[in-house]
């Protein structure tokens, strides 16, 4: 059982290439002793049979449930712990005092393209059927419709500045294929806060990193549209 003080709080988008990073990250810090809840969406929620049994279940809005639960939980919320996504949620969780995580479940160089996206707008990379030279992981993202460049431009805008506030940051990645995408994307981000490693090996580092952040005792060092991603965002902060 945990103690007292030891409740993180998650809140995953509710897409299995999103949702299953960020349970897993809760299973390993429910392994360690903290008490986990879980926040969600009714589209798409998690399957409860999935997780123990002590996993506390809260659905949307995130500041009305959020407050609640800092007023009913002895000891208080330790940390919540959001999709960089849900950059709204982060927000929610920083206006209450309580620190915020975001969880990039996507590979570092994902995020530096969110970082650069406007840029290549701007200098007319994008639209391009043809591969980009050079950013070549992400050439995949980059052929988009143009229609849908000024919606992503933003999302990815918002998400970027929510990073940026964030008490810390984590990629599901291995430092061993992405070294120069994590240090060079995390020290633009939010530099000596965050803490990249992987989500999906190397557990029990994974696990203490994100304790120790929750902790305070660390010096922090399936795709949705935009349309789609806008809709959750006022759903989350109504």
């Amino acid at each position: 059982m945990a103690e007292a003080g030891r409740r993180v709080v998650f809140f995953p988008f509710p897409y299995h290439g999103h949702s299953s990073p960020v349970l897993r990250l809760a299973s390993a810090l429910h392994a360690r002793g903290f008490a986990v809840t879980v926040f969600h969406t009714e589209f798409r929620a998690p399957d409860r049979a999935d997780s123990p049994a002590d996993y506390g279940w809260v659905s949307l809005p995130v500041e009305d449930r959020l407050a609640a639960l800092l007023a009913s939980e002895e000891g208080g919320v330790r940390c919540v712990i959001t999709d960089v996504i849900w950059y709204t949620a982060q927000a929610v969780a920083r206006d209450l005092g309580v620190p915020a995580l975001g969880i990039m479940t996507a590979s570092a160089a994902n995020f530096r393209l969110y970082m650069a996206f406007q840029t290549l707008i701007d200098n007319a990379y994008l639209p391009e059927e043809d591969p980009v030279e050079e950013l070549p992981p992400t050439n995949l993202l980059l052929q988009q419709d143009a229609s849908s460049l000024p919606g992503l431009a933003d999302l990815f805008r918002r998400t970027v500045e929510g990073a940026r506030q964030s008490s810390g940051l984590v990629f599901n990645t291995l430092s061993t294929i992405e070294a120069a995408n994590l240090w060079t994307g995390s020290a633009r981000t939010c530099p000596s806060r965050c803490s990249p490693s992987p989500l999906y090996t190397n557990w029990h580092r994974k696990s203490t990193l994100v304790a120790a952040a929750c902790t305070g005792r660390h010096k922090q060092t399936g795709t949705a549209s935009a349309d789609s991603t806008r809709r959750n965002q006022a759903a989350c902060s109504t």
